[in-house]
């Protein structure tokens, strides 16, 4: 996951059991795809990996924020075109509305981020529909594109 930071605190786990409801709602079990370790919800859609994580950033003199990230790599970095695959994927930045290109080591990543305050359950699946549909859509443009 391209944006985990410092964990995840106890004020965060009442944010769980809204999580494993909904990926209940989708027929996933919930413990089949949670990974302890990482504190990650790991889903596929279509040819799509789509991880779920929450966690805490502390912000000296304003406390901690929690938050949502759901996230979808897309595909390696390329070696060829670099200039212009970057170029667009800001182009492709710029046009989306709720979702963005991230860079994680050599990875493109699809996500989106969220405060988790105020969240409720029909935006979470509106964010994990959204980077599932998308990440796939943009997995076959990407390829399409710099790797015919």
């Amino acid at each position: 996951m391209p944006f985990m930071k410092e964990g995840r605190p106890a004020k965060i786990d009442a944010y769980v059991p809204m999580i494993n409801e909904i990926i209940s709602s989708l027929g996933v079990d919930p413990s089949t795809c949670y990974n302890d370790e990482k504190k990650v919800w790991s889903l596929q859609k279509d040819d799509a990996k789509v991880d779920v994580v929450m966690f805490s950033i502390s912000q000296e003199g304003s406390g901690t924020t929690d938050y949502i990230e759901i996230a979808s790599p897309v595909m390696k970095v390329i070696d060829v075109n670099l200039e212009n695959f970057f170029r667009r994927l800001l182009e492709i930045n710029n046009t989306s509305i709720g979702v963005k290109f991230a860079l994680d080591q050599e990875w493109v990543w699809l996500l989106v981020q969220r405060e988790l305050e105020g969240l409720d359950r029909s935006e979470i699946l509106t964010m994990l529909d959204r980077i599932g549909n998308f990440s796939n859509d943009m997995k076959q443009q990407l390829k399409d594109e710099f790797l015919s």
